[in-house]
């Protein structure tokens, strides 16, 4: 060993010879040149899949994440190579598998594609959604070879006679499938949001496709905005002053009942823990996204339900090359930022400019509650900043402000001063990183 130089190790293992012959009796080529894609945020798992489905003849292609999957099979898709079969880890950062599957299922041109769902957890209830999203299996990690073979064998129908009729459904299905993202006309969208920050953001990318926004600060508001004009969609976060979005929901589909109609109601929440999904659908909900905002989650979420249009809508703007500020700041992922924002600079620049006008009223209101030792409103308020933080991609700053927010929800007030001054220490660094990207900007004095 050496002092910041780590540690040289070796040992030797002893393994028996593998039975070549007994691998080589596999009929083959069952899976030969069937397109799949292997959607695992472990390296190793990667390509160990890669490895096996080339072995059996299969072409395998591998992304790393949920936002890189979508973005793929969309590709795909569209250019007539369809993926045939997804092999699908639950266990992602960001976007865990389940939030990819319901995505795909509800995205006509993906609607169909076969799912094997690979998961290290276990979990009980895992099996339960993984049948009610329709997933054609579900395997625990680690999958011996067998097993992964058969498998994927089975839900490919590969080695059996398939129905007569399939072909036939098949080719219809992909006939009448609707126009894909992107190419739907303008919608009108009320956003029913109470920071600022996430207001910026939603309303800046969805702007650039055409969509006409109408901004609600709260659940009242938002009653007040359906009562005097037309939308075709709510975007609806969950927790606001006032009114919350549950709250507000149930009262949208109360006065449903009497004057008829259903507009569709899309959560939008910064918690992303299991069950919201079903918590939101069960207050009346429509759909589900989670905070930070995703581009490519946003689109397909609000635009795969309406008919296209005779233009396509303007995509969003190819990445420029990094030029316009520091590819990373220390309080910031500039990069991160930019990709969620469809590498928009005046609409980073702008994201970065509100927040810091918005930030100093969250830390004060932080700052009282915490003085005044308020549960409810430590919870209620670090909440706020957290949402703000996260689609500013501000990551120390987010989980400052997830530390605060869960000792208020668990009443832990003696711990609540430290977490205050670590959070208050974020912030300083995250302005200080505005100040430094953002031309004309104050920084950490702001």
């Amino acid at each position: 060993s050496e002092a910041d130089g780590g540690s040289e190790f070796h040992f030797t293992a002893a393994f028996p010879l593998a039975d070549i012959a007994a691998t080589e009796t596999r009929p083959e080529p069952l899976l030969a040149n069937v397109p799949i894609l292997i959607v695992d945020d472990n390296p190793v798992n990667r390509r160990i899949f890669q490895t096996q489905l080339a072995r059996w003849g299969a072409r395998p292609s591998a992304v790393v994440g949920g936002r890189e999957a979508i973005a793929v099979l969309t590709h795909a898709a569209r250019s007539g190579q369809a993926f045939e079969l997804i092999l699908l880890d639950v266990n992602m950062p960001e976007m865990d598998g389940f939030d990819v599957a319901q995505l795909v299922a509800g995205t006509p041109e993906l609607a169909g594609t076969v799912i094997l769902m690979l998961s290290s957890s276990a979990y009980h209830d895992e099996r339960a959604r993984s049948q009610s999203l329709g997933i054609a299996a579900y395997l625990t990690k680690p999958v011996q070879a067998d097993d992964l073979h058969d498998a994927v064998c089975r839900v490919l129908r590969r080695g059996e006679p398939a129905p007569t009729a399939a072909p036939a459904r098949a080719k219809d299905t992909k006939e009448k499938r609707p126009a894909s993202p992107g190419l739907v006309r303008p919608l009108r969208i009320l956003l029913v949001e109470d920071n600022v920050v996430n207001q910026r953001v939603a309303t800046g990318l969805l702007g650039k496709r055409g969509h006409q926004m109408t901004v609600a600060n709260d659940g009242l508001e938002a009653l007040n905005a359906l009562a005097a004009g037309t939308f075709d969609l709510v975007l609806m976060d969950m927790q606001m002053p006032v009114m919350g979005g549950a709250e507000a929901t149930a009262a949208i589909r109360r006065r449903e009942e009497t004057k008829g109609g259903h507009i569709r109601i899309v959560a939008m929440t910064a918690h992303a823990m299991d069950g919201d999904r079903e918590r939101c659908l069960a207050a009346g909900m429509d759909g589900y996204l989670s905070k930070p905002i995703d581009p490519t989650l946003l689109f397909a979420t609000v635009e795969n339900e309406f008919q296209p249009s005779a233009e396509p809508l303007p995509a969003p703007p190819a990445t420029p090359p990094a030029a316009a500020a520091p590819a990373s700041v220390a309080a910031l992922d500039v990069e991160g930022l930019r990709h969620r924002l469809g590498g928009d600079e005046k609409l980073l620049a702008d994201v970065l400019l509100v927040f810091r006008e918005d930030c100093p009223a969250r830390l004060a209101a932080i700052k009282a509650a915490v003085e005044a030792r308020d549960a409810k409103r430590i919870s209620s308020s670090a909440h706020a900043l957290k949402g703000a933080a996260g689609n500013l991609s501000a990551t120390g700053l987010f989980e400052a402000a997830r530390t605060l927010e869960q000792i208020g929800t668990d009443g832990q007030l003696d711990h609540a001063g430290p977490a205050w001054e670590h959070l208050l220490a974020q912030a300083t660094r995250v302005m200080t990183a505005i100040g430094n990207l953002v031309p004309g900007s104050v920084g950490a004095s702001a």
